[in-house]
């Protein structure tokens, strides 16, 4: 009866995880749950290029639900941007340690 109620919850909360273009798909084999991690049974999980993300909160909790799907859906980009950002620094750092080095001479070393 247990997982009737949380399908029901997750029923409401299918129209907002279409606008994400995330789509709920049920499977009943427990060998193939237990293969991408999942204990528990009922359980929610998120793939995310191939990759699972199994939700540990209260499948009964839509807000909940809702928030951890939008967190993983958008999680990859903010990624990109934060390594974008790093390699954009490093690079930065690299040259202006050369052009310190190599233009900006000690008067001593100028002769």
């Amino acid at each position: 009866m247990k997982c009737v109620e949380i399908l029901s919850e997750l029923e409401r909360i299918d129209q907002e995880a279409d606008n994400l273009d995330i789509i709920f798909v049920r499977i009943e084999d427990t060998k193939y749950a237990k293969k991408w991690g999942v204990t528990k049974i009922p359980a929610l999980v998120y793939f995310r290029r191939k990759f699972p993300s199994i939700f540990r909160g209260e499948l009964m909790d839509e807000i909940a639900v809702l928030d951890w799907l939008q967190k993983n859906r958008y999680k990859q980009p903010e990624l990109n941007l934060f390594m974008f950002a790093l390699a954009s620094m490093s690079i930065a750092f690299v040259v202006y340690t050369g052009f310190i080095l190599l233009f900006l001479k000690h008067p001593e070393q100028q002769q």
